[in-house]
């Protein structure tokens, strides 16, 4: 059974960031909203004084290169490179960018998020402890409102159980498989396809995982049906590659990752599935 505007997802990898804007950036983002996506992927690394932030590298090199202005060095004493996390939200602040863009810290993300009811895959570089539940908790966040999920997700599986564990100790609702609404935890890069899939499928169900949001190979079609009969989503990363989206859409796939939203909502069209309407 095919999915619709109830539950599928179009998660938009680190926002419209191949159209020229700034990854994970709000430009990037609400051009990917504007577009029809329902979920924005962004990417969590701490700073040196406790501050989650939207960098996808470990260093902040890669970023700054897109930089139009960078702080002055009487300013603050850091230097324009280096580890994310040997750096100051307040420094990475003052990064100027095209298009008014900057540095977001989760905070600002999730201030977006309410204001535009869309949902997000947060994907934990590393371990942002327990600063990410205060963030999250802070928001008061209305699940029930959102056109797409919020998940928590970490190519660290063992990452991902131990923050599972952790957001119990925190006031804020978690999805569970009976129905229930509210922060999800979803996995990434385990081979659902491999000889021991359908047993890491139940070891997902037993922990109320939510899904996966990750590359295609590691979320085969031939695992898809196992996969809902155990409660667990698919919601695979793919290239642009409309014969490959059909193939996932015929199957029942919830929703996908991808850097063309578009493509991803015409192809949908196409078979049929209702989806929101665009802003």
């Amino acid at each position: 059974m095919l999915n619709n505007e109830d539950n599928f997802v179009i998660d938009s990898h680190r926002g419209a960031f191949k159209e020229g804007l700034l990854e994970n950036s709000i430009p990037a983002f609400e051009q990917s909203y504007k577009e029809g996506a329902n979920v924005v992927e962004c990417d969590l690394r701490p700073t040196d004084d406790d501050e989650i932030v939207l960098i996808h590298n470990s260093s902040i090199d890669h970023i700054l290169s897109y930089a139009k202005k960078l702080p002055a060095r009487k300013e603050f004493d850091e230097r324009p490179s280096g580890k994310v996390k040997n750096h100051t939200l307040e420094y990475l602040h003052a990064v100027e960018f095209e298009n008014n863009a900057k540095i977001l810290s989760l905070p600002e993300l999730l201030r977006w998020m309410k204001k535009r009811k869309v949902g997000a895959q947060l994907e934990l570089k590393v371990n942002c402890g327990k600063r990410l539940f205060e963030d999250i908790e802070a928001a008061n966040i209305p699940y029930d409102d959102l056109l797409g999920p919020v998940v928590v997700t970490s190519f660290n599986w063992l990452l991902v159980r131990k923050m599972k564990k952790r957001a119990k100790k925190f006031d804020i609702p978690l999805y569970d498989h009976s129905g229930n609404k509210g922060l999800a935890f979803g996995f990434q890069a385990m081979s659902l396809g491999s000889f021991i899939g359908k047993w890491i499928i139940r070891r997902l169900e037993k922990h109320n995982i939510w899904g996966g949001m990750t590359h295609y190979r590691y979320m085969p079609v031939k695992r898809l049906e196992y996969a809902h009969k155990h409660g667990i989503k698919f919601c695979p990363r793919v290239p642009d590659d409309k014969d490959l989206i059909y193939e996932y859409l015929d199957a029942g796939v919830d929703g996908f990752e991808t850097d063309n939203v578009p493509l991803v909502r015409r192809c949908c069209k196409e078979k049929g599935i209702k989806l929101w309407d665009r802003p």
